[in-house]
């Protein structure tokens, strides 16, 4: 159930905006405009069909009109994020952006704060939490520009969401608290249900049960004065799940009273997290036809929504329990799915256990020739490693016989020689091995989950209307122009195009104005050389690794806030001096400390030293990058 419980907290959050007839865009619409987003409330309230299409009608008006449209087109992206078409809210945020521009400019900060809060959620929900983080910062920066501190207070819960799903459930939960006391300081006292929501659900997925219940039980008081429906639901079975391991009768009796509740509001994510939490609790209690019945609800619910994140909670802890109470089939079936679903690479034990599965519901002749069949291959791999084992110690023994007739002298400066040289390339395989993980990340998190969402709108062409086909296309067309993007960029990554044409200054000036931009770290770069870096393309950009290492080191590990990156040259070195104003450090560049190791070996093999040291009063650090110019 890991990540389930607040995974739906933080769907029932999203963004949270202020009411309508606070915002200033309202104004600039017309009544027969507005008439169609009351149409679309009454239809979120009343139906279960789409409400798109009132949206649309709004957008439609308002370009009739000549109204100001993307204060209607903002509507249309809340009604496609309600409703999980998150590749279409995502199009129509970035109309949004654009034609912002053109308008007033109180108007312009709202549609920029709405919309990139949108935009940071939408993309939250693709699972890119970079962009989600880098959106979520842009909005806040609007949101101070209007004076809007309702807006400031719920973009730090948002940011303790994304905390929370990374698992940092400590800066999470702060986040909130931190949330809940800024509105409560504003006397508003609407929408701090579902923060505390999200604090019940971060202490349940941090394992502290009885904190858990504490704010489960607030989240259900806040919710019955607040009438916020989707918040009592989640009140009631946040509860119930913080009583799950305890008290089993406590948790069955909150979990079955958030289900009529989350019927009445046609919440389908808080009864598909219900029954997910229905079948812990009847798993617990032994009763495993009920809690299969629990798992399926669970599992089909999530499966109508579009699969959001959650959907292999329900999916593995079936298939573990179908094979405890010996019912392989269903094992089988639902621990294939939820590995398949997982879109990642799974861990050797999942694997063994859907094997194992399998092999327990095939036939006992399948079962008798895959034992035969490992038997026999156990056999060969036995004759091999002996094979093996034999020529490894002939071998030594050779090599043992010619060093015992080499001189002391000469065994100590090999050793010296050997040490030296594997020390350099393990300084080289660890540089490289840390670039092929980000950048196998950036290809699996980006680039592949974009190629699959294209395979599956073209999969769904032959069954649409020749209308829908154009605008299916369009979408595909549209997640290919994004993942092309992606593609240039990590392309930028494996050798900068700035430092290739325009050399090592440039391109790390390139690299902190992005830096820049993120307000994580502000970089200083100070240019005191001539112009003219008598270095190798490929030396250049190795020093250019090493100074995205360092800078990161001070992102991740120092709680700076602002760095300096200074180019020194004379007649035959060149010297690049990175330091901060953060935490300092209390350690060396030993082989304790791997990275810092690293660098000073990959300097040492183009001939050039590393140098690391603290800051003034022991406040941030000081690193020294020298290399001969001349050689």
């Amino acid at each position: 159930m890991k990540n389930s419980i607040l995974l739906i907290v933080f769907f029932l959050s999203g963004i949270i905006f202020s009411n309508a007839q606070e915002k200033q865009r309202y104004k600039e619409l017309s009544k027969e405009t507005l008439s169609y987003s009351s149409q679309a409330k009454d239809c979120w309230q009343n139906s279960d069909e789409s409400c798109i299409p009132f949206y649309k009608k709004m957008v439609a008006s308002a370009k009739k009109n000549k109204e100001c449209v993307p204060c209607a087109e903002i509507e249309l992206v809340k009604g496609y994020y309600n409703e999980y078409e998150v590749d279409s809210a995502i199009h129509h945020i970035k109309n949004v952006l654009k034609d912002a521009k053109s308008q007033k400019e109180h108007i312009k900060w709202e549609l920029e704060q709405d919309g990139y809060g949108m935009l940071s959620h939408s993309y939250y929900l693709k699972g890119d939490t970079q962009k989600a983080i880098k959106y979520l910062l842009e909005s806040s920066k609007y949101a101070d520009k209007l004076g809007n501190k309702e807006q400031a207070a719920i973009i730090k819960a948002n940011l303790g969401n994304y905390y929370n799903n990374m698992q940092n459930y400590k800066e999470g939960i702060r986040f909130q608290k931190t949330a809940i006391k800024d509105l409560k300081a504003l006397g508003i006292s609407k929408n701090t249900a579902v923060f505390a929501g999200n604090i019940a659900g971060a202490y349940i997925d941090s394992n502290q049960p009885d904190s858990a219940l504490v704010w489960g039980k607030r989240t259900i008081k806040m919710a019955l004065e607040q009438k916020d429906a989707n918040s009592l639901t989640a009140g009631y079975y946040l509860t119930g799940a913080a009583f799950e391991k305890t008290n089993i009768d406590s948790a069955f009796y909150y979990v079955n009273k958030s289900l009529p509740w989350a019927k009445s509001t046609n919440n389908l994510l808080s009864m598909a997290t219900a029954h997910n939490i229905l079948g812990n609790v009847y798993s617990q209690k032994s009763e495993y036809q009920e809690a299969k019945k629990n798992f399926m609800l669970s599992i089909d619910l999530y499966k109508k929504i579009g699969k959001p994140i959650g959907l292999y909670a329900p999916l593995k802890t079936l298939g573990l329990e179908a094979n405890r109470f010996k019912d392989y089939e269903i094992a089988s079936k639902y621990m294939s799915e939820y590995i398949e679903y997982q879109d990642s690479v799974v861990s050797e034990d999942n694997r063994k256990l859907v094997h194992e599965l399998n092999t327990k519901y095939g036939a006992e002749k399948k079962q008798k020739l895959l034992a035969e069949q490992k038997l026999i291959i156990e056999k060969e791999q036995n004759q091999k490693r002996l094979i093996l084992i034999v020529g490894i110690v002939s071998v030594l023994t050779v090599l043992s016989i010619l060093v015992l007739y080499r001189k002391n002298q000469k065994i100590k400066q090999e050793k010296t020689i050997r040490e030296k040289e594997n020390e350099v390339l393990t300084a080289f395989i660890n540089g490289e091995e840390r670039e092929r993980s980000r950048i196998s990340q950036e290809l699996h998190d980006g680039v592949a989950s974009m190629i699959g969402v294209a395979k599956m709108n073209m999969e769904t062409l032959p069954h649409l209307s020749e209308e829908k086909q154009k605008h299916q296309i369009q979408k595909v067309v549209q997640i290919l122009e994004n993942t092309h993007s992606d593609i240039r960029h990590i392309a930028h990554n494996l050798l900068p195009i700035t430092l290739e044409k325009e050399g090592l200054v440039k391109a790390t000036e390139q690299f902190a104005n992005e830096i820049n931009e993120t307000g994580i770290l502000k970089i200083t770069i100070t240019n005191q050389t001539d112009g003219t870096l008598n270095l190798s393309t490929q030396k250049q950009l190795m020093l250019f690794r090493m100074i995205q290492e360092l800078v990161n080191n001070s992102i991740k590990h120092s709680q700076a806030q602002k760095a300096t990156i200074v180019f020194r040259q004379n007649q035959h070195n060149l010297l690049i001096e990175i330091s901060d104003d953060g935490i300092g450090f209390d350690g060396g560049v030993t082989r304790e400390n791997q990275g810092l190791y690293s660098i000073h070996q990959r300097m040492s093999s183009i001939l050039g030293r590393f140098s690391f040291e603290q800051g003034e009063n022991n406040r941030g650090v000081r690193s020294i990058l020298e290399l001969n110019t001349s050689k």
